[in-house]
């Protein structure tokens, strides 16, 4: 009966550890899944964006004036746009519209706007087909008749000069070795002959021809280029530009280095009495496009050159100009009529000069002629 009795308490005892390691199990399961859980938790938030304010952006001064986004392809070529930009204007009722409206800006603004638009774009823009007008070619013309004349006068007189020294006998001293001061320029009536046949330009060196001729094409071509463009609202030519439409109107190269400068202004200093470059970089011609004949020119340069001179006699070397023989060889403006121009090129016509002071001027060959026979065809 004990062992009976013993053997059921083993039992009971038996069943109480199996119950009691059940729950254990339980438990340890039920922990784990409440582990698992709030590890999915912390990962979910971790997953979640955190909650930051977005970026603030700030425009520059330039882009709060920017009313239309900026395009890395133009809707238009260059060439298109240059050609025909002076045609743009705002709608208007009188073309036809029921109601034109202006939704970003008032129609004041609005044509404000275009305006300075345009200026801004025709500033920089290459005309390509602007061609010379009748005016501008008919002036040109009448100036390498006079230059001609001019020129031949020059060498005319100084071959006189130099018969009449020949003829001088022997022991005969010339009537004055002093150097006379000339007449006064400005009120001379005929440039041929300011007194015993002498032309006021007898002692014009190349170089005084070269600043003749730079002070009257310029004029010739900024009022030239204001007539052709037929847009009164053209600001006239950048001084980039000057190299492009001086070969497109004179069918020829020009560069400032060939005149001893670095720059087109630093070259238009060298005849500031008849141009300049402005604060915007524009080209400006001083004197008005009235004027008849180019004998004011003549005059300006004739004045320019006593001043030289007089410092040069003085001991002041800075005064003498320093133009590059490339000067004196016309080169005809690459295919294009305009550009860059590279001194790759050495055409037209050359002449020799017998120089210095009281030389004898233009050899044999012929006078100072920036124009040859056939010249820019």
């Amino acid at each position: 009966m004990e062992e009976e009795k013993r053997a059921k308490e083993d039992d009971n005892k038996k069943e109480e550890g199996e119950e009691k390691a059940d729950d254990g199990a339980a438990a340890d399961e039920k922990v784990a899944e409440v582990k698992d859980a709030e590890m999915k938790a912390d990962d979910a938030k971790d997953d979640e964006p955190e909650e930051t304010e977005p970026p603030k952006v700030e425009l520059s001064e330039e882009e709060k004036k920017l009313n239309f986004l900026q395009h890395s392809v133009p809707d238009l070529t260059s060439t298109v746009m240059n050609q025909f930009m002076s045609k743009f204007s705002l709608p208007a009722k009188s073309e036809g519209f029921d109601q034109v409206k202006f939704e970003w800006q008032g129609e004041k603004a609005s044509a404000e706007y275009l305006t300075e638009r345009l200026q801004d774009m025709k500033t920089l823009a290459r005309l390509e087909s602007l061609q010379p007008g009748k005016e501008f070619t008919e002036k040109l013309s009448q100036w390498k008749t006079s230059i001609e004349e001019w020129n031949g006068q020059q060498r005319d007189f100084q071959a006189k000069q130099q018969t009449a020294k020949k003829d001088k006998k022997e022991g005969e001293e010339d009537a004055e070795e002093e150097e006379v001061k000339g007449c006064d320029i400005f009120s001379v009536e005929n440039v041929s002959d300011v007194g015993g046949g002498e032309p006021l330009f007898a002692n014009f060196q190349p170089e005084d021809w070269k600043l003749f001729e730079l002070r009257y094409e310029m004029y010739l071509l900024c009022h030239g280029f204001k007539k052709d463009v037929e847009d009164d609202a053209h600001p006239g030519i950048h001084e980039t530009l000057l190299v492009y439409y001086y070969g497109k109107y004179f069918k020829k190269q020009i560069n400032a280095k060939n005149y001893g400068k670095d720059t087109n202004k630093e070259m238009l200093e060298l005849v500031k009495d008849t141009m300049a470059v402005d604060d915007k970089s524009m080209v400006v011609c001083l004197k008005g496009e009235d004027l008849a004949t180019p004998e004011i020119f003549l005059k300006l340069t004739e004045e320019t050159r006593r001043e030289r001179q007089r410092r040069i006699d003085a001991g002041d070397e800075t005064a003498r100009l320093k133009f590059t023989p490339m000067l004196y060889k016309p080169q005809p403006a690459p295919q294009g009529e305009g550009g860059d121009h590279s001194d790759n090129q050495h055409h037209g016509h050359h002449r020799n000069w017998h120089g210095g002071k009281g030389g004898k001027g233009w050899g044999k060959s012929g006078g100072y002629r920036p124009y040859g026979k056939g010249w820019g065809k």
